[in-house]
């Protein structure tokens, strides 16, 4: 590919030493700049198309069904860690153990996203509503536009929303758009950055809520409603076994880590 385009810039050297003048040259220097990309998609399409050929797209329903159930049996165990065991600082051990379970369900609604786990798009819909609404707390909708929207546009300001960070800044430019607190905060990012991170969870839940209110989702009330349950749930078993201010240091443990 990159000796296509060297030929097709040696051929712009070589027209520019025949004396064109410059309307000529710059139209071909533009001929050859507009043609670059094709060759970039073609040999994509090229190396998509072996891929295929060689099964690295194709589903794995045998894998899948051993990290579901390996996942589960993870979050079975930490629920019965929170009926069994009656001391508060292992209950605490067992939060950040909880962060690690629910990254892993979240891994399993990453691959749910890219459609690796059911075939069909119905299937894909359900499974996903569990996995993100019921199980983790956040609208699955949500998470698919804006994820879809990130593999659209990686790293693209303005564009990629996993860059839209308020209290980070990714170009100079950027940088001297913030004021009073965020400017702050973006001037010493490189040292904030962990903590920020600890906010994660709580900035996904109030854009998922966000989202669902403004009936971006196709089923906004379905995915509120499932979420309800969820956080009814994680209360309820929580208050069930800890006092509230046991409660509240675990949720903040396992929601920050998470």
């Amino acid at each position: 590919m990159q000796e296509q385009i060297g030929i097709q810039m040696q051929n712009v050297q070589s027209v520019e030493s025949f004396g064109l003048d410059n309307q000529d040259t710059n139209s071909t220097r533009s001929a050859v700049k507009d043609s670059a990309p094709s060759v970039f998609l073609n040999e994509y399409a090229e190396l998509k198309q072996i891929m295929k050929q060689k099964g690295l797209f194709d589903k794995q329903p045998l894998y899948y069904t051993y990290k579901i159930l390996l996942t589960l049996s993870l979050l079975g165990v930490s629920l019965a860690f929170l009926f069994l065991v009656h001391n508060f600082w292992l209950q605490l051990l067992n939060a950040v153990f909880l962060s690690f379970v629910f990254t892993q369900i979240s891994y399993l609604g990453h691959d749910q996203g890219h459609r690796q786990l059911f075939r069909t798009t119905r299937m894909t819909e359900i499974g996903g509503f569990i996995i993100g609404n019921f199980l983790v707390g956040w609208s699955w909708s949500w998470w698919l536009d804006k994820h879809n929207r990130h593999h659209g546009h990686p790293n693209q300001v303005d564009l990629d929303p996993d860059i839209e960070v308020p209290f980070l800044a990714f170009t100079e430019e950027a940088a001297r758009s913030k004021q009073g607190f965020l400017r702050f905060t973006v001037k010493y990012q490189a040292f904030l950055i962990l903590p920020l991170e600890l906010l994660a969870a709580l900035s996904f839940l109030i854009f998922s809520i966000r989202f669902l209110l403004e009936k971006k989702a196709r089923y906004p009330v379905t995915e509120l409603l499932v979420m309800a349950v969820h956080y009814l749930l994680y209360l309820g078993l929580l208050l069930s076994q800890l006092s509230i201010w046991q409660a509240v240091v675990f949720i903040l443990i396992h929601r920050a880590l998470f």
